[in-house]
């Protein structure tokens, strides 16, 4: 998420892995373990907009179901648009698509 500062724009990242646990990380210089007024306003933001909603339980479909179903027209759009709006995924999709022998002894080692 960019967030508008007072003399610059930041990267914001807002990792929630549960109602009471939240971690900001920001390239802002005021970013030091605690939250200051622009993390803030950006959980808020979150939040207000009902991008969360704490009452929805439901199960999300997964994407192994979801993805044959997609042309790979959409596919690759969307995969454009993202890396295009998203810098890490932009790497991340880079990296692994240009080398992929490298990527196969990745998977391998991992496992």
């Amino acid at each position: 998420m960019k967030v508008s500062g007072t003399s610059a724009v930041y990267e914001l990242e807002i990792q929630i892995s549960s109602p009471k646990k939240t971690k900001v990380i920001c390239n802002c210089p005021y970013d030091m373990d605690v939250y200051y007024k622009h993390a803030v306003a950006a959980i808020l933001q979150i939040v207000f907009s009902g991008f969360i909603n704490r009452k929805d339980k439901t199960k999300q479909p997964e994407l192994s179901k979801i993805l044959p179903s997609v042309s790979q027209k959409d596919l690759v759009k969307f995969l454009l648009e993202k890396a295009g709006s998203d810098p890490r995924f932009y790497k991340e999709l880079t990296i692994f698509f240009h080398n992929p022998i490298l990527n196969q002894e990745l998977l391998i080692w991992k496992k």
